[in-house]
């Protein structure tokens, strides 16, 4: 199964369309197409909108994004000039804070899991 994509009026990426082939969807303007295999199948069409298990892709990217909020607003204390870490220590915290800035732009967002900064160290081979 594949999924279609299409744009809001605010910019956000919405689930528009679901068929068994992507030859069904290129008749419409999608911006992005994803597989599905169908034993992850657990769509719903309810009053026009998709939703993935009882959430709208709507309610599901507002979810994420205010999980990445919290994980955002717990490291701001490392941004502090005055917070004892070492300046290597506290560049870390930067690339993890636009690691986490990013995940709304990556392309499965926001069926993704938010890696908590010692998993992204450890993802990164740190």
């Amino acid at each position: 199964m594949f999924i279609g994509y299409q744009i809001n009026e605010q910019g956000q990426e919405f689930i528009a369309s679901i068929a068994d082939t992507r030859d069904e969807l290129e008749n419409n303007l999608f911006v992005k197409y994803t597989r599905i295999e169908e034993s992850n199948e657990d769509w719903q069409l309810i009053n026009g909108q998709y939703r993935i298990g009882g959430l709208t892709s709507e309610e599901l990217s507002a979810q994420k994004r205010s999980e990445r909020d919290t994980m955002l607003k717990a490291t701001d204390v490392y941004m502090l000039i005055d917070f004892p870490i070492s300046d290597e220590q506290r560049e870390h915290y930067k690339q993890y804070r636009q690691y986490l800035r990013d995940l709304p732009t990556i392309e499965n967002f926001p069926e993704v899991e938010i890696m908590s900064f010692k998993e992204w160290q450890q993802w990164i081979g740190d």
